[in-house]
């Protein structure tokens, strides 16, 4: 009984500790390097990234959130199910069907999963990727993996 007890005094302690955690959002983060967009408007408005993390953390879990609409539509948002939940989250914008060919818009999210692996190594303690109807992970792990 001490034991359950103690537990839960210690997940009570955690949930009001991320609860009263505070957050930051940088928005439209551009994830190719400047060089890369070379006047490129449509490049220039799509490949961005919204991110929201906590601050003065160390060790957060970062999901690398892509928008659905199946290539073709969709935009970025910051699910809120999914704020306030101590991890970092990337929300990615990307180059769309039938503006872009096969493989560019797979190429955008290997791009901005490796900035962000680039820009959050030390902060963050794991990276998960999710993709909601939108582009298969495995084509983005096999174009940035070595």
């Amino acid at each position: 009984m001490k034991r359950s007890i103690f537990l839960l005094i210690a997940l009570l302690s955690m949930a009001v500790a991320i609860g009263q955690q505070s957050y930051k959002t940088v928005k439209d983060i551009k994830y190719y390097s400047e060089t890369d967009y070379n006047k490129d408007s449509y490049k220039d408005s799509m490949c961005v990234l919204d991110l929201y993390y906590p601050e003065g953390v160390k060790d957060f879990a970062t999901i690398v959130w892509f928008h659905g609409g199946g290539i073709t539509g969709g935009h970025r948002d910051m699910p809120e199910q999914l704020k306030n939940k101590g991890y970092a989250i990337a929300t990615v914008e990307y180059r769309l069907s039938p503006n872009v060919k096969a493989p560019v818009y797979i190429e955008d999210a290997a791009a901005a999963v490796a900035w962000v692996f680039e820009h959050i190594k030390n902060m963050a303690e794991m990276i998960i990727l999710f993709s909601y109807q939108a582009i298969p992970l495995e084509h983005i792990l096999f174009r940035w993996l070595p």
